[in-house]
């Protein structure tokens, strides 16, 4: 895969990814949560200045930010972007 190739791969799922984020607000009901996601995703804060925005302990915080990063995963991998071998081949580090 050429450069201008990845660069391309890597904008289509960007905006996946968008669509998937919008997905998981439209339907989640827990206003904490919706609220994290925004700080978090869409303004692009640090955990730290999300969880001083938030009334959350450091450990439902965590918590939550783990089950949302496993409804992306899930969703990109039913949508058929990516399979669980492939997620489970990347580096934790990356």
């Amino acid at each position: 895969c050429d450069r201008r190739q990845r660069q391309m791969c890597i904008r289509d799922r960007v905006y996946k990814l968008k669509i998937c984020i919008e997905e998981i607000l439209h339907y989640e009901t827990e206003p904490l949560v919706i609220r994290m996601i925004t700080s978090k995703i869409i303004k692009g804060y640090t955990d730290r200045m999300t969880l001083k925005e938030l009334p959350l302990s450091e450990s439902t915080y965590y918590r939550w930010k783990q089950k949302l990063i496993e409804k992306i995963y899930e969703w990109f991998i039913y949508f058929g972007e990516v399979s669980k071998e492939e997620i489970l081949r990347e580096s934790i580090a990356e």
